[in-house]
């Protein structure tokens, strides 16, 4: 028969507001399936679904506005969204591109949560930003609900990118910095009771995230020690630079770039290297100040 369709990882959209730059998206149904062989049978011989947990993961490109939605408090409640949150998949025509009409698919969760999961970017790459999207049920539908035929939304963001740009933890102005990733540290709560088949409450027990900076340069350690570097919302701070279309950067002084601070200690990581160079890592541990978030995204910022 051969094949007849093919889909794409397309658009996400919280409300009205779509997020594009979409570079990789899953959606596990993680279906959980009992079958205990019992009385001495080495075979079960009775096989249910005991639950479903449905989680979907997505990066963007487009890390402003996938910020931007997740607010200063990097969460959201899909139940403070009007019309939720809708993950697209594109139909690709037959001998041409993206299919014309309402042929394409989308997802809706109503109800559930949002968090991001890890920034990364690498020297000359670009900077991309994974959410997690937890949903559960409202009571009459499930987690997630599919829509066969829909059509796309408008596409925006798709040419909005981000780079590396300087790196500052504990007051100490790194160079030869090669790649950045930030894990968010966030655990989720998710429970379900009374013989519900899917979650009915998610909440997020704990958010510690970890910076981790990775270059050629073992000097790093000279300045941090073993005994670490206190790290500030002053003194800790991380910039992506703004791409330009058709060109390399925006200005320095244009507030288009991405600002990260952070709070927390810093500590050496592992140094390694064989006839060739020498590679360093270093790591900042970031904790509340009693005032800011652990980490703080200016999605305006200037480059001084």
């Amino acid at each position: 028969m051969g094949t007849s369709a093919v889909w794409r990882a397309s658009a996400i959209e919280f409300d009205t507001t779509v997020i594009g730059g979409i570079g990789q998206r899953s959606l596990a149904p993680q279906v959980e399936v009992g079958r205990e062989p019992l009385s001495g049978q080495a075979y079960p011989e009775h096989v249910h679904v005991t639950g479903a947990q449905p989680q979907f993961t997505f990066g963007s490109r487009n890390v402003k506005a996938l910020l931007d939605e997740l607010g200063a408090d990097l969460v959201v409640s899909l139940e403070d969204l009007t019309a939720g949150l809708d993950v697209f998949e594109s139909k690709v025509a037959l001998g041409a591109v993206t299919a014309a009409g309402s042929v394409h698919r989308k997802w809706t969760a109503t109800k559930g949560i949002v968090v991001p999961q890890s920034l990364s970017v690498e020297h000359r790459g670009d900077a991309s930003l994974t959410v997690l999207v937890v949903p559960v049920q409202d009571g009459a539908n499930d987690p997630v609900v599919l829509t066969a035929s829909v059509a796309l939304p408008t596409l925006l963001g798709n040419d909005a990118r981000w780079t590396l740009g300087s790196v500052q933890v504990g007051g100490q102005s790194l160079t030869q910095v090669q790649g950045i990733e930030l894990d968010f540290g966030v655990e989720l709560f998710s429970e379900s009771s009374d013989g519900e088949e899917f979650l009915s409450f998610v909440g997020v027990q704990t958010m510690a995230p970890t910076l981790t900076v990775r270059g050629s340069n073992p000097a790093w350690i000279d300045a941090i020690g073993l005994d670490g570097l206190a790290a500030t919302h002053a003194n800790t701070e991380v910039f992506l630079k703004k791409r330009v279309a058709g060109g390399l950067f925006v200005a320095d002084e244009t507030e288009e770039h991405i600002k990260m601070t952070m709070y927390g200690v810093v500590s050496p990581g592992e140094m390694s290297g064989d006839t060739g160079r020498m590679d360093a890592s270093l790591m900042v541990s970031a904790g509340h100040d009693g005032t800011n978030l652990p980490v703080v995204f200016d999605t305006a910022a200037a480059i001084a």
